[in-house]
Parts: structure tokens; C-alpha cells; sequence
């Protein structure tokens, strides 16, 4: 699905395709090469109307056919060649999808975190405006000095401080997660 749209992906995707084409063409080294151009002609003065009629028009069929030549190893050591970046950009492609589910799973995994992180944080802000709150309520009623309200007010800010920065790394997990899965998508209805 979405991760098969993933730029590294795809480019994994096609040097395995590019690799099985050159498996199949060093494959090809061993077998017989026919060339069908001229396969069938004629030759003659008739018009094509009066062709089999007459035996001044003779008809050839036939091609030509190569067979491969031992070339010293060559065909095998290229077999071998190719059949072996076969096998390694297969598993490059395998380390990219696993490289890809792991982005994926890494993002989701700091977006829950962040969440549970973000609730205990405005929990944490709500009280330090509260006591903040109270805190100048004992003041204006002479009950304690300015020390406390400015330690209270510290203390909310430090708090809010800490909530606005969760809140950055939430959109930063986000946008990690929309770039782990390939950067988008598009449903059918939004291609048109």
C-alpha cells in the first residue's frame, strides 16, 4: 500500500526488476539466436495475383540461426555475475522495506508517547495556573509575599514552556510519519 509509494522503495523495486532482466538476458547467452528478418520473401518477375501459377516466381523461407559460442567461461562468469547483484539488490530491497516498517513503527510509536507525554503536561499547566492563581489571591489578602507569587508565575511559565515545546515535537512526529509513508497518498475521488 502506502509504503510501496516510498521514493526509496520504489528505486529498491526497480533495480530488482533491472537485475531479473539481466539474469534473463545472460540466460539468453546460452541458447540459439534466430533472426527472422527476410524469413519470408519472393522473387520473380509475376505479380503477386498470379503467384503459384507460374514457376518463374520462387519462394524462399528461412532465417538465420547462431549458436552460442564457448567463449572461454565467459557466458557463465557473466551468468554468475549478474545472478549475484541479483541476489544483492534483492536484499537491498528487503532491507528497505524493513528500513521502511521500522520508520513507520518508530513514528507511531513517538506519536503515542508525545500524546501521553502532552496529557500529563496540560494536567502539570492547568495546576500551575491554579496555584499561580491562588497563590496571588493570598497576596492581595496579605497572607504571603511577592516571592511566592513570582516562584508560582515561574513555575507556570516553565510548565507552558514545556507544553508548547511537546506540542512542536507532536507536529514534528507528524510530519515523520507522513514522510515514513512515502510522503501522501490520494484516493481515487481527489486524483481526478
Amino acid at each position: 500500500g502506502l509504503l510501496r509509494r516510498r521514493p526509496d522503495v520504489i528505486q529498491a523495486e526497480y533495480n530488482v526488476k533491472s537485475s531479473n532482466a539481466l539474469v534473463g538476458a545472460a540466460v539468453g547467452e546460452f541458447l540459439p539466436k534466430l533472426n527472422l528478418m527476410n524469413f519470408i520473401g519472393g522473387e520473380g518477375n509475376r505479380p503477386p495475383a498470379s503467384w503459384g501459377g507460374d514457376k518463374s516466381y520462387v519462394w524462399t523461407l528461412g532465417g538465420q540461426t547462431a549458436l552460442p559460442v564457448f567463449k572461454g567461461g565467459e557466458n557463465v562468469y557473466n551468468y554468475k555475475v549478474v545472478k549475484a547483484q541479483w541476489k544483492q539488490t534483492t536484499e537491498q530491497y528487503k532491507q528497505t522495506v524493513v528500513s521502511a516498517f521500522t520508520d513507520v513503527a518508530n513514528a507511531l510509536t513517538d506519536i503515542r508517547r508525545l500524546a501521553e507525554i502532552r496529557a500529563a503536561q496540560e494536567k502539570q499547566v492547568a495546576a500551575d495556573r491554579e496555584a499561580a492563581k491562588l497563590s496571588k489571591v493570598r497576596y492581595e489578602g496579605g497572607f504571603s509575599s511577592y516571592l511566592e507569587v513570582l516562584d508560582s508565575e515561574r513555575r507556570r511559565f516553565q510548565s507552558e514552556t514545556s507544553l508548547a515545546k511537546t506540542l512542536g515535537d507532536q507536529y514534528v512526529s507528524m510530519a515523520n510519519l507522513y514522510r515514513a509513508l512515502g510522503g501522501g497518498w490520494q484516493t481515487e475521488e481527489t486524483k481526478k
